[in-house]
């Protein structure tokens, strides 16, 4: 069964008969006009040790109330008749803490009561700490960014620095190792 096949009927199940995929058209507008989505997705591991990988629920969101936030996870969780629920990552938005106190209080966690129920969403850690130490060096990243400027701006430029690059490889990778692999701090 094809997955466009197999949303539809879900949808069909969960919402009502007839129900239409929007198009690509409709998608843009709702994004454009700043409508805001939970998605809701599962990692577990089946009784064969197989990791899987479930969007079990998308809502849209109408508030920015962590607690209005929690109870759409509730739902969703009670939905898929999911009680015991190990941790929850989520972004770094303040409201996701309340949407987490929210939880606490009602799913079952009994690893280490809880205590890693809620785990910060690691790219936006890493984003963070490269947004924080992008700005110790502001000239130097300004220049990065013009140099690369300069040469998208021709595909003549981006020929030739392919090419270089191709003849330097092996004398780069040496001073790269050398030079920079050695540091411990930048």
């Amino acid at each position: 069964m094809a997955p466009r096949v197999g949303f539809k009927e879900y949808m069909e199940a969960r919402y009502y008969r007839g129900f239409q995929i929007p198009s690509h058209e409709t998608i843009a507008r709702d994004c454009v006009q700043s409508m805001k989505y939970l998605c809701i997705s599962a990692h577990f591991i089946d009784n064969n040790w197989e990791l899987h990988k479930k969007i079990i629920g998308f809502s849209p969101l109408t508030s920015d109330n962590g607690e209005e936030i929690g109870r759409v996870v509730e739902k969703c969780l009670l939905d898929w008749e999911i009680s015991s629920v190990l941790t929850i990552s989520t972004g770094s938005a303040s409201l996701y803490d309340a949407t987490i106190d929210y939880l606490r209080t009602r799913l079952v966690n009994k690893v280490l009561d809880g205590k890693f129920l809620h785990l910060k969403c690691i790219i936006d850690f890493i984003n963070d700490l490269v947004k924080d130490g992008l700005k110790l060096y502001p000239e130097s990243v300004a220049r990065v960014r013009e140099a690369v400027r300069y040469v998208r701006g021709s595909p003549a430029r981006v020929e030739l620095l392919k090419k270089c690059s191709r003849e330097r490889s092996g004398e780069f990778g040496d001073f790269a190792k050398e030079n920079f692999m050695k540091t411990t701090s930048f």
